[in-house]
């Protein structure tokens, strides 16, 4: 896979931006720094987002926001990805706890990387995911009737699960 999103995208090779890192750790943190793109972090209490990989399959991290593509890029994108063999899943972080006026915009951002990653052929072989993680934990379910009705969207128009949550488990 790492083959085919570096020649989707040459600019995330090692050479260039290093957008894409490998990883076996059975616990992978991942931060977004906000000014610089998100990266594989070994501090807890920094951390976003969190990837159980009991079986130490091999993982890739791809950094999108601010390494795939910069903020001039003149579109919405959402933070990174994270994939093995047989799922992709894209990543939007939101750092708030208002989350009614961020989750739209982070459903757009999903939206428009998921459309342009479509051009990685491997894609199409994978479970697909896309993620909005809140950095804070909700005091009442998160399944609202708009996540639902957004839910059925995605699948309907990407074949992507729409999920929200701080974690994924490979």
């Amino acid at each position: 896979m790492r083959r085919e999103i570096e020649a989707a995208f040459p600019v995330c090779t090692k050479d260039k931006n290093d957008c894409i890192q490998e990883t076996k750790d059975s616990l992978v943190l991942i931060e977004d720094t906000k000014d610089s793109k998100c990266v594989i972090t070994t501090n807890a209490a920094s951390a976003h987002f969190t990837v159980n990989n009991k079986n130490n399959k091999n993982i890739l991290f791809v950094a999108i926001d601010k390494c795939i593509w910069g903020d001039g890029s003149g579109h919405k994108k959402c933070d990174f990805a994270v994939t093995d063999s047989n799922v992709f899943a894209f990543v939007e972080i939101k750092d708030t706890d208002n989350r009614k006026s961020h989750k739209k915009d982070a459903k757009l951002q999903l939206e428009e990387t998921i459309t342009l990653f479509s051009v990685v052929a491997g894609l199409k072989n994978t479970t697909r995911k896309a993620i909005i993680a809140w950095k804070y934990v909700p005091t009442r379910p998160v399944a609202s009737t708009l996540m639902q009705s957004s839910a059925v969207h995605f699948w309907d128009t990407y074949q992507v699960e729409l999920l929200e949550g701080n974690e994924m488990s490979f």
